[in-house]
């Protein structure tokens, strides 16, 4: 598949959806339990996405086979590698799991070689995927390395929840074609279903009702990192295939930093520099030429 320039615009979209996640995480965290946070982003993105839906009269899913699908990817791509990263963090430095989540489009170009026959691999695409995990290793750092084998538990679980979000790309790229916004509120409410009886029994009842920061926090999560991230995921999952989608996770600590500067004034770092250079090469060689963008 060739993406065209509006893929790429969703692409930078949806990198910075998700990279806004460690900054609302850490300001909403300090106030509300973790799981109870995912569940409550989850309940704000449904929300939204509902009235996107009723606003636009798109109609329901109705077939199995669609629901089959939704199904899988809001376990395999929402409620088990939220789980999974949640669990891990708490053994593993957050800089070596962000490396090996980073594995995601490793794994994602191998499934979709052997699964779907518009993504084969070629030279050209497996050398773009490899450039843009360089980008992320010089980013975060070599160091961060040398903690690989420490907890071994933790990080096949890492590895694990990258093997989900590839399992997903590959699911919901072979799913029926299906208006984006009811995927996407399909998959939030199905994981939030998921999710409830494990933030019950993790968080229980929170001792005092959060400030305004942390509940603004919160809305930022579900509605963009969350809300927004899964209607542009869903998008061009269909248009550009989960090989391209991936990358993404590539953007992710790149954007994450860079917010961080721009928020703290901070001066963006040599390797960083080396990280962006890596991380675009390694996505317009993976993404091949642009074609002419579609009018619609």
């Amino acid at each position: 598949m060739n993406p065209s320039r509006r893929d790429y615009l969703l692409l930078a979209i949806l990198g910075l959806c998700w990279g806004s996640n460690f900054l609302a995480i850490k300001i909403a965290v300090a106030e509300i339990p973790p799981a109870t946070l995912t569940l409550g982003r989850l309940a704000t993105a449904a929300a939204l996405l509902l009235v996107v839906l009723k606003a636009k009269r798109i109609p329901w899913p109705t077939e199995p086979r669609v629901w089959a699908h939704l199904v899988a990817v809001g376990i395999i791509g929402n409620a088990l590698p939220y789980s999974l990263i949640a669990w891990s963090e708490v053994f593993v430095d957050s800089q070596l799991a962000a490396i090996l989540i980073a594995a995601t489009p490793l794994l994602t170009i191998l499934l979709a070689h052997l699964t779907l026959a518009d993504e084969k691999l070629t030279a050209r695409r497996l050398g773009g995927v490899g450039l843009g995990f360089l980008g992320v290793v010089s980013l975060i750092g070599i160091d961060a390395l040398k903690g690989l084998g420490a907890d071994v538990l933790a990080q096949l679980a890492l590895l694990a929840a990258a093997s989900s979000y590839a399992i997903s790309g590959i699911v919901a790229r072979r799913m029926p074609a299906t208006p984006p916004n009811a995927s996407a509120l399909a998959v939030t409410g199905l994981s939030m279903i998921v999710l409830f009886p494990v933030a019950a029994a993790a968080d229980g009842v929170m001792p005092a009702a959060p400030g305004w920061t942390a509940l603004l926090a919160m809305l930022w999560l579900g509605a963009v990192s969350t809300a927004l991230a899964m209607l542009t995921y869903f998008k061009l999952v269909a248009s550009a295939g989960p090989t391209f989608v991936s990358l993404a996770n590539y953007l992710v600590p790149l954007l994450a930093l860079g917010l961080g500067g721009v928020l703290l004034g901070e001066e963006p770092s040599w390797n960083m520099l080396l990280a962006l250079a890596l991380i675009l090469a390694g996505v317009f060689l993976t993404g091949g030429r642009a074609r002419k963008a579609d009018p619609s």
